[in-house]
């Protein structure tokens, strides 16, 4: 019987998750279940690999990989710029000729 309702719960948290994603709160108020009940199953459904987690601020959102990506909008203040326009403006910080692991190796000298 308790199996029943694991299940049951999980059934509904998967079709919930394929309308978008959700937060623990927002599951729970859906389904109409305790906030830890809802954050139990969630988690147990990430660690079976069925859904995924990405953090916004201090809020974990679940889905259904596949269904559709996240896009968290970035605020006004940021300008995205190619890699390779950050590759020449941080170029002056490291030195040519140099691999990597050799600057690694100095810096642990300095510590």
């Amino acid at each position: 019987m308790m199996c029943d309702v694991l299940e049951d719960v999980e059934t509904r948290l998967m079709d919930v998750l394929s309308k978008g994603p959700l937060t623990p709160d927002e599951a729970a108020r859906r389904l109409k279940v305790a906030w830890a009940t809802a954050q139990g199953h969630l988690l147990k459904m990430v660690g079976e690999g069925r859904i995924r987690v990405a953090r916004k601020g201090r809020v974990n959102v679940y889905y259904v990989e596949g269904q559709q990506k996240l896009k968290f909008p970035a605020p006004s203040w940021v300008h995205p710029k190619q890699l390779e326009e950050i590759a020449e403006e941080i170029a002056d910080c490291f030195p040519s000729g140099v691999s990597a692991a050799e600057i690694v190796r100095r810096e642990r000298k300095r510590l």
